[in-house]
């Protein structure tokens, strides 16, 4: 018996090593940096093989699109910003898709990707963008475009938008950990509340949980950076009913979150996965998400309620879902944000909760597989103190 498990172990070994061999050799799907970011390496070596697939077969739109992605996440990764090598590369890949399928879906998305919906070629296209998206709605792959654009150029196509939403939620591509954080920042919010994030992640998953999920209704979602752009800014204080933001203070991100704040006349949180505002002096943390207020008051309050009845921590606990490395890094916020906490039932003696966070805490921290060990004593020594 030990034998023939002896043969099939190295017959399965053997399986597994030619299985690993042949897909070093072939090109792997680009997925999105949202699930996934690797080293610029990697992608400058997926672009030469998706390349050759491209010239075996200059008509399929699925070999252009991984190797246009490849190139355009080699060129935003790669730190030496003056290597222009890359840049020169995708834009000849870019040129030459438009050249071979002038008509395609793929080359319009892939074209308004790389140049940003706000360049002006993509300008002069954006009627034929709209048209586009509203054609190819089962092309889950380009969802996260498909949103970045409406959102900066027709943010009020929100039937469309939540269209979007609900069927990348149900294809299963967006993964559920991210939702999970995202949801508790949601949870904790009071209604009519407006929860500013900043980049995909966050925007996404709000967008997601309400249009998908029918969660949260009342709040209002603001993608930071996108505040910028004017037809996102504009729908923004549309949505809100406040006056638009004055053109002297378009180019400063604090002028417009106060100005948010002070004619929406609604409680205003910054996300713990974004940069935080110049004043952080009137904001109080309540667990993943920071409150705007001019007085002081009592956060530690608002965090055991997040902690004890609105959060949902059971994925933290175990979790049976590939956890991203973009998520890895993202869920040790609550790391930061409860050592506080911790404190505070160790003060009150409330060992029940103060062993209930830690273990969870701790867990957080153990089941990490992107840290580096100093990362994690770094972290150790938060619960600590």
């Amino acid at each position: 018996m030990k034998k023939i498990f002896a043969v099939l172990f190295i017959l399965c070994s053997t399986v597994t090593m030619a299985q690993k061999q042949t897909a070093d050799n072939s090109p792997q799907k680009i997925e999105g940096i949202v699930k996934v970011q690797m080293p610029t390496e990697w992608y400058i070596q997926q672009s030469k093989l998706w390349e050759q697939r491209v010239m075996a077969d200059t008509s399929n739109e699925e070999s252009w699109q991984n190797w246009l992605a490849a190139l355009h996440y080699a060129t935003t990764k790669n730190e030496d910003k003056s290597d222009k090598s890359l840049i020169n590369e995708r834009n000849r890949a870019l040129k030459l898709l438009i050249e071979k399928l002038p008509d395609s879906p793929t080359r319009y998305i892939m074209e308004m990707w790389i140049k940003s919906p706000v360049h002006p070629d993509c300008d002069k296209m954006s009627d034929k963008l709209l048209e586009i998206i509203k054609n190819n709605l089962d092309r889950v792959e380009f969802y996260d475009n498909y949103i970045a654009y409406l959102l900066m150029r027709h943010p009020e196509e929100e039937i469309l938008i939540k269209e979007i939403c609900n069927r990348w939620y149900c294809s299963g591509d967006f993964p559920t950990s991210i939702l999970n954080h995202f949801y508790n920042e949601m949870s904790g919010l009071p209604e009519w509340g407006i929860i500013i994030g900043s980049g995909d992640l966050s925007i996404y998953s709000y967008l997601i949980l309400q249009n998908a999920k029918g969660l949260f209704g009342n709040i209002i979602p603001v993608c930071s950076p996108l505040l910028y752009v004017k037809e996102y800014r504009e729908y923004i204080c549309k949505k809100l009913n406040i006056p638009q933001i004055e053109e002297a203070d378009i180019h400063d991100s604090n002028k417009m979150f106060m100005h948010i704040i002070k004619h929406s006349n609604r409680p205003v949180f910054f996300s713990s996965t974004s940069p935080m505002p110049s004043f952080t002096d009137k904001l109080y943390s309540e667990g993943l998400v920071s409150r705007y207020s001019e007085k002081a008051y009592d956060n530690i309050a608002a965090k055991r309620r997040n902690f004890e009845n609105n959060y949902l921590l059971d994925y933290l606990s175990e979790d049976f879902e590939y956890s991203f490395p973009v998520y890895q890094r993202i869920k040790m916020n609550y790391i930061t944000v409860f050592a506080s906490l911790l404190d505070h039932y160790k003060r009150a003696g409330n060992m029940q909760q103060y062993n209930r966070l830690h273990k969870l805490l701790k867990r957080i921290i153990d089941s990490n597989t992107v840290l580096s060990n100093e990362e994690k004593r770094h972290y150790e020594q938060q619960l600590d103190k």
